[in-house]
């Protein structure tokens, strides 16, 4: 249970201090001061819904859950994102993805795609379910 909350709450956060520092222009490596705010921002907020989630009593157990099903979904996005962007000449100029790689990524998009829709069906909607019923 550790290991699945901390790999979640650390990697996304990083993802997401990434993301919000280049969104806004303030930088996008992770050697930059801004970028290195933006993943303490996010780990803050991070850290303190986990905090009210304690403090008020509930279950950490969903949460958890619900932060490895968002993985779960977005990670299959994330490669399309990365296939498309690849294949863009205007963004990757005469770097584009060439036959062979192509096939690759669309490859490992699909077994990406087939495991986390067995992820979302088989396991986390029938905890969702489990939990919705008890709840009083």
């Amino acid at each position: 249970m550790f290991a699945a909350a901390y790999s979640s709450f650390l990697v996304n956060s990083m993802i997401g201090g990434f993301i919000l520092a280049d969104g806004l222009g303030l930088g996008s490596r992770p050697d930059q001061p801004a970028t290195r705010a933006m993943t303490v921002t996010v780990l803050v907020i991070g850290m303190g819904v986990a905090l009210l989630v304690i403090k008020l009593g509930f279950d950490p157990v969903p949460a958890v859950v619900a932060a490895q099903a968002v993985t779960v979904l977005a990670a299959p996005l994330t490669a399309w994102a990365l296939i498309w962007l690849t294949n863009r000449q205007d963004i990757m100029g005469q770097d584009t993805n060439k036959p062979l790689t192509n096939l690759l990524a669309w490859t490992g998009f699909v077994l990406l795609l087939a495991m986390a829709a067995y992820t979302a069906f088989a396991k986390v909607l029938p905890k969702i379910s489990d939990w919705l019923e008890a709840t009083p």
